[in-house]
């Protein structure tokens, strides 16, 4: 009976013991970023990127296919999860490359996820980061409601929100106002389009007077995005004399970006013009046009 006893107590013991070693590696293997609890995703961004976007879980993947092939598998799970992906691409300084940094929100299993990316060959893990072998995309959980992903090393960034105080919970920025007032799922701002756009349409000089470029997308019918492209100008008076130039930027944009579709979205548009804006509505656009379009930010 003692024997039995003891038997059957060292077996519940031997159980425990492995629990409890996979339970503290599936801890080490989830160790999270900190981050300030009382920012916001959005207030998590750069302030001086030269755009900004909030994408949905669909157009996400698909731009992390577009970056790069190899983050696809891992992030395509991870998207599941998520419901809205905030991203801002700043210039790099040391490269033609644009970087990008990312707050992706929704419902992460941090341990279970984080053991996946551990099995898979394409990332390795780098404290409390992960990386993508050679470099090119860091992913880092923070908490059970936010992943950060980054074309450079998390932790430095994460550093350098503590110590400056530009990133204050108070401070009021333009485009935290854009995409917070913003109530679509997809929201690509542009603060200084002619600093970007300059490259791929040159029609759009220096001397033209856009403020900013906004493109916003609500879910139509299918599989399709019914889009808008907002450009802002200086005056009324300049986005009356500018709104010719608007069509040709559409124009060059949609072969560019979506040749396969340009016809399409060039004869579904709307033109309005309302004061300093001039506007282009009902722009048929699927997950993957999207995709494209805030790809194309991270292009060198």
């Amino acid at each position: 009976m003692n024997n039995a006893f003891a038997n059957k107590s060292a077996r519940i013991f031997v159980i425990i013991i492995i629990f409890s070693a996979l339970w503290f590696l599936a801890a080490s293997c989830a160790s999270l970023a900190k981050i300030p609890k009382d920012l916001s995703s959005l207030e998590l961004l750069p302030k001086k990127a030269f755009a900004y976007a909030k994408l949905d879980a669909d157009s996400f993947r698909d731009l992390a296919i577009n970056m790069d092939k190899r983050a696809a598998p891992a992030i395509t799970e991870l998207a599941k999860r998520s419901q809205l992906v905030y991203l801002a691409f700043t210039k790099n300084a040391y490269s033609k490359k644009p970087d990008f940094f990312a707050v992706a929100e929704g419902n992460y299993p941090a341990r279970t996820a984080s053991m996946m990316l551990k099995n898979d060959k394409a990332w390795k893990k780098e404290g409390t980061q992960f990386a993508l072998k050679n470099g090119g995309i860091y992913l880092a959980f923070a908490g059970y409601s936010r992943i950060i992903f980054s074309s450079q090393p998390i932790n430095p960034t994460l550093e350098a929100i503590y110590s400056r105080p530009d990133y204050a919970v108070s401070e009021y920025s333009l485009y935290k106002a854009t995409l917070e007032h913003t109530a679509l799922p997809i929201a690509i701002y542009l603060p200084e389009p002619l600093s970007f756009f300059t490259d791929y349409v040159p029609v759009l000089e220096s001397g033209v007077p856009l403020k900013s470029l906004l493109l916003t997308a609500d879910n139509g019918a299918k599989d399709f995005y019914v889009a808008k492209l907002d450009f802002e100008f200086d005056s009324a008076r300049s986005s009356r004399i500018y709104a010719p130039l608007c069509r040709v930027f559409l124009y060059a944009a949609a072969n560019m970006l979506w040749p396969e579709r340009a016809a399409t979205v060039l004869d579904a548009a709307l033109w309005s013009t309302d004061d300093s804006h001039v506007i282009a509505a009902n722009l048929p656009l699927d997950v993957k046009a999207v995709a494209v379009f805030a790809a194309q930010l991270w292009q060198d």
